[in-house]
Parts: C-alpha cells; sequence; structure tokens
C-alpha cells in the first residue's frame, strides 16, 4: 500500500560556502575552501561573511554652559528681578542701571549674583502684603529668611573679591551697596540702609582724595583715580539722589556727597549758564540744587527754631525765633546763589524738551517739574519762620498739584475713595517721586482744596524707598483738623468735594494758629507714631510751643484712633 512520503523540513543554513549552498548540499565548512568542493575540483565560492551588528551611537553631546546659578531658586528670583523687579524700581527714571548693568554684572561677579537674588526675594515677599507694612514693625517671614541667606553670601563674596583685588572693582562694591540698601528698605531696616549708603558715599568721596595710608577698611578703594564713566554716568547720580532722601527723612542730616558738577554755586556773582544735552545731565544739576538746598537749611535751622537735636528725637530749647531783620548777610547771599541757579536751570531744561518732545509726558520730565516748585518755593522761605510768607506762593502750589496729578495718574490705576482699595498691589521704586512733593504741598499750602486733594492722592501712592503712605499722611490729615480747628478724629471732608462744600483760605488760618514744622516718632512694635509739632499761640514774641499727639497709620478699616494733645512747652 503506498501512502505519500513527507521529507523532514530543516532549518536552511545560514553557513557553508556559496558553492555549496547553491548545490543545497552539507558544507563542512573547511578553512580557507571547503573540503567536499576540493575533492569534487569545484571551485569553492568561499564563505559569506557575517552581516555587522549595527549599534546606533547617539551624537556626542556638547556641556552645556552654567549659568552661575546654583539651584532653580536662585535662577527664578534671577528672573524675577529681570521682569518685575528691575521695571518698578526705575519707576520715575529710565535709567539702564537696573535692566543692564545690574543684570550683566549678577552673571558674571557672584557678590551681585547673590545680592540681586536676594533683593528678589525681599521684594516678592514685599508684594505679597496687600498693604504697606512699615519698617518699625516685625517684618521677617519664612520667605525673608532666603534673602537674610543670599545677603549673606553676597558679603562673603564681595570681601573675597576686595581681598583679591580692591582696586578693580569699585563698580562691584558700588553696585552690591546699592543692592544692600535696597534690601534693608525692602526689609524695613532704615538704619541699615542708611548705614550702606554712608560706606559708599565715603568711597565716592574718597576717589579724588589723598590716599590715606592708615586707612584699614576692607572697603577703602585705593586707587584714587577719577571716576570710571559707568560709575559716574549710572551710579553716581542715583546715590546723589539717595542721599538726599535720606537728608530729608533724618533731622539734622545733611547730604554727605560731595558735589562736583554743580556750576560756580560757591560763586555768588557768577551767572550760571545750564545747557543739558541728556536728560541725566538735566536730573544731576536739579538734584545737586536740591542738596544745596538741604545745606542751606541745616545752616540756618537753629538760627530760625532754637532746636536742639532727645524730646521725640529732640531736646527741645525753645527760644524766640530770629529776628528777620537781623539775617546774616552770607546766608542772604546763599539764597540768592541759589534761586539764580533754579531759575537758569528751569529754562535749560525747557529747552531740552523742546529738542525732545517724547520727554514732555514722561514720569520722569513731569517729576523732575515737580521738585523744581518744590526746591524753589523751600529756598526762597527758607530764612524766615512765618508760616504766611508761603502764602505768596500760591500761583506756584496750583502748578505743583496739576504736576503731581499727573504723576499719580500715570503711577497707580487705582482711583477708589475706600480705604480698603486705595491702592493697587504694593509696587515699590528704590528712589522717591511724589511723594514728598505732596507732604510739602499738604503742609505748606492752607488752601483747603487743594491740601485735601493732595492728601488724597498721598493717601494712595504707592511706597518710595523708606516713604510709606501709611505713616506720612496721618499726622497731615492731624494737621488740617489742627489748623481749621476741626475736632480730632472728625472727617475733614470727601474728595472729591460734594457740591456747594466750602473749604478754608490761605486767610482763614492767622499765623498763631499755623504748624510751623514737625517730626514724627514711630511707635515701636505698632502702626502709631508720635507726632511733635511747633506752634506759636501766643506769636512770635511767645516763643515755641511744641505739642505731642499720636496718630495711627492708615489701618485696614480706615479708622483713626482719638488723638490726644499734650503741650510740652512752658
Amino acid at each position: 500500500m503506498g501512502g505519500n512520503k513527507f521529507r523532514i523540513s530543516h532549518k536552511k543554513a545560514s553557513t557553508g560556502c556559496g558553492t555549496c549552498r547553491a548545490r543545497r548540499v552539507k558544507c563542512d565548512e573547511q578553512k580557507p575552501c571547503c573540503r567536499r568542493c576540493a575533492i569534487a575540483g569545484r571551485i569553492c565560492d568561499g564563505y559569506r561573511t557575517q552581516d555587522p551588528f549595527v549599534v546606533f551611537i547617539a551624537p556626542q553631546t556638547r556641556n552645556q554652559l552654567s549659568d552661575g546659578f546654583e539651584n532653580d531658586t536662585e535662577r527664578r528670583f534671577f528672573d524675577y528681578f529681570r521682569s518685575i523687579s528691575a521695571f518698578e524700581f526705575s519707576r520715575f527714571f529710565d535709567e539702564k542701571i537696573w535692566c543692564k548693568q545690574v543684570l550683566q554684572a549678577a552673571h558674571s561677579v557672584p557678590a551681585v549674583k547673590h545680592a540681586v537674588v536676594a533683593v528678589a526675594s525681599s521684594h516678592e515677599s514685599f508684594k505679597a502684603v496687600r498693604t504697606h507694612v512699615p519698617w518699625n514693625l516685625p517684618r521677617w517671614p519664612t520667605a525673608r529668611i532666603h534673602a537674610q541667606g543670599e545677603y549673606s553670601k553676597a558679603v562673603t563674596a564681595l570681601r573675597i573679591q576686595l581681598e583679591q583685588d580692591k582696586s578693580q572693582c569699585l563698580p562691584v562694591v558700588l553696585t552690591c551697596g546699592l543692592l544692600f540698601c535696597c534690601l534693608e528698605m525692602l526689609g524695613g531696616n532704615a538704619p541699615g540702609a542708611l548705614a550702606h549708603l554712608a560706606a559708599c558715599i565715603k568711597i565716592l568721596n574718597s576717589i579724588t582724595s589723598k590716599p590715606d595710608p592708615t586707612a584699614q577698611d576692607i572697603i577703602y578703594i585705593q586707587s584714587h583715580t577719577p571716576l570710571t564713566n559707568d560709575v559716574e554716568r549710572d551710579l553716581l547720580p542715583i546715590f546723589t539722589r539717595l542721599d538726599i532722601m535720606a537728608s530729608q527723612g533724618v533731622i539734622g542730616r545733611v547730604p554727605l556727597l560731595k558735589q562736583k558738577t554743580l556750576p560756580a554755586l560757591d560763586d555768588h556773582n557768577a551767572s550760571p549758564a545750564y545747557s543739558f544735552l541728556s536728560f541725566s545731565e538735566a536730573v544731576q544739576a536739579l538734584y545737586s540744587l536740591e542738596s544745596a538746598e538741604l545745606a542751606l537749611d541745616q545752616t540756618t535751622w537753629f538760627d530760625r527754631f532754637g532746636l536742639e537735636v532727645t524730646h521725640g528725637g529732640f531736646s527741645c530749647r525753645l527760644v524766640n525765633p530770629i529776628n528777620t531783620g537781623h539775617i546774616p548777610l552770607e546766608q542772604l547771599a546763599a539764597r540768592e546763589n541759589i534761586l539764580k541757579h533754579l531759575s537758569s536751570w528751569g529754562p535749560a531744561f525747557a529747552a531740552f524738551v523742546s529738542r525732545h518732545p517724547t520727554e514732555a509726558d514722561s514720569r520722569g520730565y513731569l517729576l523732575l517739574r515737580a521738585h523744581h516748585k518744590v526746591i524753589t518755593m523751600k529756598v526762597i522761605n527758607s530764612l524766615y519762620t512765618e508760616e504766611s510768607m508761603m502764602d505768596d506762593c500760591m500761583p506756584m502750589f496750583v502748578e505743583l498739584l496739576d504736576v503731581c496729578a499727573a504723576i499719580f495718574s500715570k503711577s497707580t490705576s487705582s482711583q477708589s475713595s475706600t480705604p480698603n482699595e486705595r491702592r493697587p498691589p504694593p509696587t515699590w521704586s528704590v528712589e522717591g517721586g511724589i511723594i514728598r512733593s505732596l507732604t510739602f504741598l499738604t503742609f505748606a499750602c492752607r488752601d483747603g482744596r487743594i491740601r485735601r486733594h493732595a492728601l488724597w492722592m498721598l493717601e494712595r501712592c504707592p511706597q518710595e524707598g523708606v516713604w510709606v503712605p501709611d505713616m506720612e499722611a496721618p499726622p497731615l490729615r492731624r494737621l488740617i483738623e489742627l489748623e481749621e480747628g476741626i475736632a480730632a478724629g472728625s472727617s475733614i471732608g470727601d474728595w472729591p468735594p460734594q457740591e456747594g462744600q466750602v473749604f478754608k483760605r490761605c486767610e482763614d488760618i492767622p499765623e498763631w494758629k499755623r504748624i510751623h514744622f514737625g517730626w514724627k516718632v514711630p511707635v515701636p512694635g505698632q502702626r502709631k507714631s508720635m507726632w511733635y509739632c511747633l506752634t506759636q499761640p501766643n506769636g512770635s514774641d511767645g516763643g515755641w510751643h511744641v505739642n505731642e499727639d499720636v496718630v495711627d497709620w492708615l489701618p485696614e478699616k480706615g479708622l483713626y484712633d482719638s488723638p490726644y494733645m499734650k503741650e510740652i512747652g512752658p
């Protein structure tokens, strides 16, 4: 019985010579040629080379360049400084120092990098609070601990760099000093900010002085060479303005930075001629004039008020004010000299703006106009005690109010009149802006409508340097109550005013009711200040009386303590 025969299948060999594979016979795989082909006399085609394994190798990557930051936290805070802090800090003057010089130095100088990270960390914490927390309250939450750590690293890195080469790091030292000032102001440590500022001014003043071989201070710069372009163009102006802001806030302090750019200020017979090629030149010239005004004010202080710097910051030696008919000639000459410069600065600045019309509507331009008005009015009345002399400046008060209103509208979008919504989330600029102008306007102008409008804007301003609106506005509100005979804690009137609302005019407030000078001392750990003010209730022949008052800062609920008055004069 026949059946189908099946051949057992075998896996085809993948080896063997080419001849045996073609003949489908088993190859003995002898080398160099197989034995089966040699015996049969056939040409052995040899063996096929085994296919090589294909291995894919990833291309060699280049080592990534390090950005210098130790971790993502540092990197995040640097980006925060670059995108937010740098623009807020230069709110009024669009300087390259924040958006260019500081950022470039942070990538190459460890001390500047750590200082920038510290400032950004503190700035972020500052903006996280809905309302300003003034400087005498504890302000070190967990978020600020990181800022302190970076601050310590910055100080250490700066010391190492100074020990290696003191003569080549002047811009680094001053940049770090500026950042340290910002850090202390954001952290609420005004004395610390003043200490850093004084150290930087000491360095700037020592540049052109003779070397001191006995100096042991590590920050002492031994080169004593002229200022570099970067320092003179970018750092010197901002330190000039910080120096002035410190002198405005610390009674008895005169500007410490030596001025080299004010032409012929000491030559009382000179006729100054200003011509500005850049906006920064106009800024520096005006602030040099303000520095001169502050110096004059301090020299005439004791003659006008007869006060000594313990009682809430003073020891009051209450004496009669100066007889205005016996003003020293040198003081009169100094005042006239500064007024001469101010009158020359105004047309020169107007000519510059006419050549650069894009500057005419900028906040920096408006701020310079406001400062020019304030400085001029203060110089005019710098030698006299009578507050009623300020009434002659009413046209300038009106102009100043208009300029401040224009700046205010550009600086904040908040127009609410309720205390809980009086301003947008806090912003902060390194330098002073309109707060000092609004403070002067509210204090010196006795026109009820003007001073209330100024106070309304002041209560809604962002913080500027060490000037905190929460702390600056309440004493001025109390001042209006005292001068206009309004009961303590009563409303002084809403703004904008209601239809038919009547305000007192300058002539309605007699000299004996006017407050001539005031200063405040914050109560430690509380949102309160002790406020002291000078009056002459018995006229100029009766001498000074110092009144003591307690005022609350602007609180969330918008209420004020009922202040008490206690006369401490004779």
